[in-house]
């Protein structure tokens, strides 16, 4: 079965727009989720390889939902490649995808320490940290732990501006179109299709577009008003 792109509104995706995007594209195409978070994971690790590599510490915090995924994901491609990053997950339940990158990476010799245990940055060494922790369908308000890391990532950002990069996973995690964004990331990683909120952040948020196997929106396909 076609996947209809009329039924969306238009090249930029609202949240309950992607996440149906997401469930015909895996539905149809007959990819796996954890392949789809796989190349999701491989194809930013490939666009951002030389600035993760230039950086002394990797940090990756990682939500227990499919974002979080994204990040387990690209922690088992770095540590394949001879960076081992240090991971920070959120309790929870988790999808098997999710499990299964999780798995690789700890099977691989990676740690991953509980996410409340993240804290700001101290000493000379330069950080590159990915913000995995959550996608377009979280709700306000943030709970615990997440307000009081997403708090500390803004606190390192301030504090520690030049020796640090933030590369958020899809989304800037904590952000609503309606308020300023919790923290400002360095560069934003979209996946899949491009999403309405992201729209809104500053323009110096550097992004870049990972389609990974997702069909091409075309013009002549855009619902009519």
């Amino acid at each position: 079965m076609e996947i209809k792109f009329f039924e969306y509104s238009e090249f930029l995706f609202n949240d309950e727009e992607s996440r149906d995007l997401d469930r015909k594209t895996i539905h149809y195409s007959g990819i796996s989720d954890s392949h789809f978070m796989g190349f999701a994971a491989l194809s930013i690790f490939q666009k951002y390889r030389k600035k993760i590599f230039s950086y002394d510490l990797i940090r990756i915090l990682c939500g227990n939902g499919n974002n979080g995924g994204d990040g387990l994901a690209l922690a088992f491609f770095l540590i394949q490649n001879g960076k081992v990053p240090t991971v920070y997950l959120k309790d929870g339940i988790m999808s098997g995808e999710s499990e299964f990158y999780k798995n690789a990476f700890l099977n691989s010799g990676g740690r991953i320490l509980p996410l409340e245990s993240f804290e700001v940055f101290s000493g000379k060494e330069s950080v590159f940290l990915v913000d995995a922790l959550l996608g377009t369908g979280f709700r306000f308000p943030l709970k615990s732990p997440l307000d009081v890391v997403i708090s500390k990532i803004k606190t390192n950002k301030q504090t520690n501006p030049e020796n640090s990069f933030i590369l958020s996973i899809d989304a800037v995690s904590g952000f609503n179109e309606d308020f300023a964004p919790p923290f400002e990331p360095d560069a934003l990683a979209e996946i899949g299709i491009k999403k309405w909120s992201n729209r809104f952040l500053p323009n110096k948020i550097k992004k870049s577009f990972h389609r990974i196997g997702f069909p091409i929106f075309q013009h002549s396909e855009t619902k009519k008003k």
